[in-house]
């Protein structure tokens, strides 16, 4: 009798996510200093037409009764009404007060849409906030010595330009610099290599939470450069997802890290 009923209890556990879908939406990122609380005007930015239609895509869904469960990047624990953090001037509370509106609001998708349904959805954050700084600084820095590379190749034949550059990059780096092409080169590959590796953790804590939450179907709303990883990780735990074709995402963002990686060489 004892072995039935581990039997029974393991057939359950491995049913959860025969039902289970996750549906997965790549955003074009609002820089978090940006204050959106005139709505119309904020309606004017390029972002905007990518963050409505994943808001107004997801809100279907819900309508229809085919998603249960939001997560969200750029946060962690739980999104409900003790949820205190604001993002681009709105928190909680503020748009508990705003009542409507909401497809044209920017701000975070999972946390209107907390807003406008409450009780009726589990809304939860699925990064890991200390790895999200990491990727950030890690990204930051290969912007910076990716244009200091294009510029050292550019004004190769150049001395008296070439100079001035080495000169600014020697007071950031605090050290004499001989082949600043070189060294400008594999500074971006090694904090490329960091960026991915952060990327790669984040996607492992989202598996983590989806696992523990996302036991019938889920959306998922996070950056672009997080979908090869993540979908791959999917596979793995063979939980079924679809990739939303989502609109207003620029060409640029699909295969980033790649044309850096090309550039470099």
């Amino acid at each position: 009798m004892k072995n039935k009923k581990i039997l029974i209890l393991i057939s359950v556990c491995s049913m959860n996510f025969v039902n289970a879908k996750v549906y997965l939406y790549q955003q074009w990122h609002l820089l978090a200093k940006t204050k959106t609380l005139d709505i119309e005007k904020s309606k004017k930015l390029k972002q905007f037409k990518n963050q409505k239609f994943i808001y107004d895509h997801i809100d279907n869904l819900i309508k229809e009764k085919k998603i249960k469960t939001v997560f969200s990047e750029g946060c962690e624990g739980e999104i409900n009404s003790s949820f205190s953090l604001n993002f681009n001037g709105w928190d909680y509370q503020k748009l508990i007060k705003q009542k409507k509106n909401y497809e044209n609001i920017m701000t975070l998708i999972p946390l209107k849409l907390e807003a406008k349904y409450k009780d009726n959805l589990a809304t939860y954050c699925g990064d890991d906030m200390n790895l999200v700084d990491k990727h950030g600084l890690a990204f930051s820095d290969v912007r910076g010595y990716y244009g200091y590379f294009l510029r050292f190749k550019q004004f190769k034949n150049k001395p008296v330009k070439t100079k001035l550059y080495v000169k600014a990059l020697e007071e950031t780096e605090k050290k004499k610099i001989k082949d600043p092409i070189e060294f400008t080169r594999n500074k971006a590959k090694n904090r490329i290599a960091d960026a991915k590796r952060f990327i790669a953790l984040r996607n492992d804590k989202f598996i983590e939470q989806i696992k523990k939450y996302g036991k019938s179907q889920s959306a998922v709303v996070l950056g672009a450069l997080h979908m090869d990883d993540l979908t791959k990780k999917l596979k793995k735990e063979k939980i079924e997802f679809e990739v939303v074709s989502v609109e207003g995402l620029p060409r640029e963002t699909k295969g980033m890290f790649e044309r850096l990686e090309f550039g470099l060489r």
